[in-house]
C-alpha cells in the first residue's frame, strides 16, 4: 500500500510539472478568441528544444475567422508527417482545433477572428501529435518577399493612361529573388478581382474600360508553393479618354486663328510636372512641337487640317516622363467659306447626279497637285474624290451632308498645304422615284414575278452594270442577293420570284463600267410584299384525302418559264425529313405509286413485294430549278404551309397490283409467295 502511495504520489507530481511546462509554453501565444475542442492533454513529453517554422496561407472567412493552409507537408516537421492525429493550441486554455490531412499534400486548421499576428504575418501555436508530444512553431503567413516602397510600380508615374493605353506593372522586389516566384496579377472589376495575363514580377496590361483600377498580385513559391498577397489600399491606375487629358478652348477655328490647349492630367500636382506641346495630323505621322512648357499653351495653327494634340509631361521630382496623345483629332483647322466653291452653288444635288468642286486658294498650283476627298464630319475620317484637278466633278455615291477637302502639293518644296470648308457644303438627297415595280403596289402572291426598275439619275446613255440584293429590315450588312431573277446583267429592270413571304427593301448598286465608279441606292421602305393569300398547293381530290392504293394529283401555282424542271418530295414535318414522290417538267404530279404483293414473274422470276405510299398527314415540298433565271443553277424551294396529303392505310388484300404463280414449266425449288 506503502509503494501504491508513493508512486501514485510521484506521477501526480510528474504531471504538475508536464502541466507547468505547457503552461510556461503557451505564455508565449497571443491569446485567440475561439477554439473548436476542449480535450485535455495527455503528453508524454515537450519538444521544445528547436523553435520550428512552416509558412501557411491566411484567408479569411465571410463569416469570421480565418483558415489557415500549410500548402506542403514535405516541408514541416518529419513527426508531423506521420502523425495520424494531429491538433493546435492557440492559447493557455484547454482548447485545441483539429488539423487536416488533405489529399493534395496540404494541412489545414481554423482559428477565430480574435487571432493576433504580428507585423511580419507570423503567430505561434502547439501542435500536438497523436496526443503524445506536443511541438512549438511558428508560422509564418506574411509575404514570401520584402516588399518595397511602393510596393507596385507603376508606368507611366502617374498611373493614368488614355482609353486604350498600356501601362506597365512591376512588383517593388530585389531582382535575386524574382526568378523563385510566381506572380499572378488581378485588378478590381465589377464581379471581383479580374486575372491580368502574365506571370512575371512585371507585366504589361491594357485596361478595359475608363475607370480607376486598384491592383493585387499573389507570390507563390515554386519550390514550396507557399503564397502571399498584397493588394493596392487605393487606385493605382487611371484610364480616362483624351477630352479629359486634354481640353480645347475652340476645336474648330479658322487658320490663322488662336486656340488654348490645357493639360487635365488627373490624380497628379500640376505644378510638379513640365509639359512638351506637339501636333501631328495622325497617330503615326511627325509631330510638329508648339512652343511653351506650361499646362496651358496658346497655338494659331498656320494649316488647315484635323490635329491630334500629343503632350510629355516630366516629372521634375522624379525626371520621369508620361505621353499622351488623343485617340481622335480634336482640334479642327478650316478656311473661310468661299475656299471650296461648288456648282451648283448651294451644293443641293440628287444622289446619281454631278457636282463641281473649285479651290479657291491662294496657292497657284498646276492641275497635277490637287487630291480631294470628303467626310461627314470633320471627326470622321476623309475619304478619296476622283479627280487631281483644281476644278473636278463629283458623282457622289451616297446621300448625306459632306465637307470637302483639298491637299495641295508645292512641287518646288515638297510642302503640302491642306484646306477643309468650315462647314458641310454638298447636300446628296434621294430620289423618291429611284425604285420602280410593275404592278406598281408589289403586293404579290408567293411564287409569283414581280419587275423591278431602278431609274438612276445620269445613267440614261452611259455602260452600267446592275447588281440586286435585297432585305427584310434594310439595315446595312443585312442585303442578300436576289437569286431567283430572271435579268440581263447591263439592264435596269429584273423579274423576281420570291420564294418566301414578308415585306423587302431593295437595293441596287450600279457599277460604271468606264471608270469603275458605284452608285448605290436602297429603297427607305419596302417595296415587295409577299404572301400566300389563297394556297400556293392544289390537290385532287381537293381534300387531300386518299387510301395508299389510290391516285392523287399535286399542283404548284406558281410563274416559270419552260425548261423548267421541278422535284417533289413529302414528310411529316415542314422540316422534313423528305421523300421522294418524283419529277416533273410541269407544275403539276401524279402521284401513283401502289400496294405490290411479292411473287414469281410467268417465267420464275421472284419478285419482292413492297408498300406504296406511306399512311399518315404529310406536308408537300418541290425544288424548283428554272433555266430561265440569270443563275440557272439556283434552286427555289417551296414548302406547304400546312399538310396537305391524307394518306389512310388499307388492307394489302386489296392491292391492285400483284405477280401471278410461276409457270407449270417453272423448275425453281422455291414456292410462289402469292399462294
Amino acid at each position: 500500500m506503502r509503494n501504491y502511495k508513493l508512486q501514485k504520489k510521484h506521477l501526480q507530481k510528474r504531471y504538475l510539472q508536464r502541466r507547468n511546462l505547457f503552461i510556461l509554453a503557451t505564455t508565449l501565444l497571443i491569446t485567440t478568441a475561439s477554439c473548436d475542442s476542449n480535450i485535455a492533454f495527455n503528453t508524454t513529453r515537450a519538444d521544445y528544444s528547436t523553435a520550428n517554422t512552416i509558412s501557411a496561407n491566411l484567408t479569411q472567412l465571410q463569416t469570421g475567422g480565418s483558415i489557415v493552409r500549410v500548402p506542403n507537408i514535405s516541408l514541416v516537421p518529419q513527426v508531423l508527417k506521420d502523425a495520424k492525429d494531429i491538433r493546435v493550441a492557440l492559447d493557455n486554455s484547454k482548447s485545441t482545433v483539429p488539423v487536416a490531412k488533405n489529399s493534395d499534400g496540404s494541412l489545414t486548421f481554423s482559428v477565430g477572428s480574435g487571432l493576433k499576428i504580428d507585423s511580419d504575418g507570423n503567430f505561434n501555436a502547439i501542435f500536438i501529435v497523436d496526443d503524445q508530444k506536443s511541438y512549438f512553431i511558428t508560422v509564418k503567413t506574411g509575404s514570401l518577399l520584402k516588399l518595397g516602397n511602393p510596393a507596385i510600380i507603376v508606368t507611366p508615374s502617374t498611373g493614368t493612361v488614355i482609353k486604350g493605353g498600356k501601362v506597365k506593372l512591376s512588383a517593388n522586389i530585389a531582382n535575386d529573388a524574382k526568378s523563385k516566384y510566381i506572380f499572378n496579377w488581378f485588378y478590381n472589376g465589377s464581379t471581383g478581382q479580374v486575372p491580368i495575363s502574365g506571370t512575371s514580377d512585371n507585366i504589361d496590361w491594357t485596361p478595359p474600360n475608363i475607370g480607376n483600377y486598384t491592383i493585387s498580385f499573389n507570390i507563390i513559391d515554386r519550390a514550396t508553393g507557399a503564397t502571399s498577397s498584397y493588394t493596392s489600399p487605393t487606385a493605382l491606375i487611371f484610364v480616362t479618354d483624351s477630352n479629359n487629358i486634354i481640353s480645347v478652348s475652340e476645336s474648330t477655328i479658322l487658320r490663322g486663328k488662336q486656340t488654348t490647349l490645357t493639360a487635365n492630367i488627373p490624380n497628379v500636382d500640376q505644378t510638379k510636372y513640365q509639359y512638351t506641346w506637339s501636333v501631328g495630323t495622325s497617330t503615326q505621322a511627325p509631330f510638329s512641337t508648339i512652343s511653351g512648357n506650361s499646362q496651358s499653351v496658346d497655338w494659331t495653327p498656320n494649316n488647315s487640317g484635323s490635329y491630334y494634340i500629343k503632350i510629355d509631361a516630366l516629372n521634375k521630382n522624379t525626371n520621369q516622363i508620361s505621353t499622351y496623345t488623343s485617340t481622335d483629332p480634336i482640334v479642327f483647322v478650316t478656311e473661310n467659306e468661299n475656299i471650296i466653291t461648288t456648282d451648283p452653288s448651294l451644293g443641293n444635288i440628287v444622289r446619281g447626279n454631278s457636282i463641281k468642286l473649285t479651290a479657291n486658294t491662294p496657292i497657284d498650283a498646276p492641275d497635277g497637285s490637287y487630291s480631294w476627298s470628303y467626310a461627314a464630319s470633320l471627326q470622321a475620317p476623309f475619304l478619296p474624290i476622283p479627280g487631281s484637278g483644281k476644278t473636278i466633278e463629283w458623282t457622289p455615291s451616297q446621300a448625306g451632308s459632306y465637307f470637302i477637302k483639298t491637299d495641295i502639293v508645292d512641287k518646288a518644296s515638297n510642302k503640302v498645304s491642306t484646306f477643309i470648308s468650315p462647314k458641310a457644303i454638298v447636300f446628296i438627297n434621294e430620289s423618291d422615284n429611284i425604285f420602280k415595280t410593275d404592278p406598281l403596289v408589289a403586293n404579290i402572291k408567293r411564287g409569283k414575278y414581280v419587275d423591278i426598275t431602278a431609274n438612276i439619275p445620269g445613267a440614261v446613255g452611259k455602260d452600267f452594270q446592275y447588281n440586286w440584293t435585297y432585305s427584310t429590315t434594310g439595315q446595312p450588312n443585312t442585303f442578300q442577293p436576289l437569286k431567283n431573277i430572271i435579268y440581263d446583267v447591263k439592264s435596269s429592270t429584273i423579274k423576281w420570284r420570291p420564294d418566301v413571304e414578308g415585306s423587302f427593301y431593295i437595293k441596287v448598286d450600279a457599277v460604271n463600267v468606264t471608270d469603275q465608279s458605284v452608285l448605290s441606292f436602297s429603297s427607305t421602305t419596302p417595296i415587295v410584299f409577299v404572301n400566300e393569300s389563297t394556297p400556293l398547293f392544289k390537290t385532287d381530290p381537293p381534300s387531300g384525302k386518299i387510301l395508299q392504293d389510290s391516285n392523287i394529283d399535286l399542283t404548284i401555282d406558281l410563274d416559270y418559264a419552260q425548261g423548267s424542271t421541278f422535284a417533289w418530295s413529302y414528310g411529316s414535318s415542314q422540316s422534313g425529313p423528305w421523300t421522294s414522290i418524283g419529277g416533273s417538267d410541269i407544275n403539276m404530279i401524279t402521284w401513283d405509286k401502289k400496294n405490290v404483293k411479292g411473287g414469281y414473274t410467268p417465267t420464275g422470276i421472284f419478285i419482292p413485294g413492297h408498300e406504296g405510299k406511306a399512311a399518315g398527314t404529310f406536308f408537300v415540298k418541290v425544288d424548283v430549278t428554272d433555266k430561265s433565271l440569270k443563275d440557272s443553277s439556283y434552286i427555289s424551294t417551296f414548302i406547304s404551309k400546312s399538310p396537305i396529303l391524307f394518306v389512310e392505310r388499307q388492307d394489302s388484300t386489296n392491292s391492285s397490283t400483284s405477280f401471278g404463280q410461276p409457270s407449270t414449266t417453272n423448275l425453281s425449288p422455291y414456292p410462289s409467295l402469292t399462294q
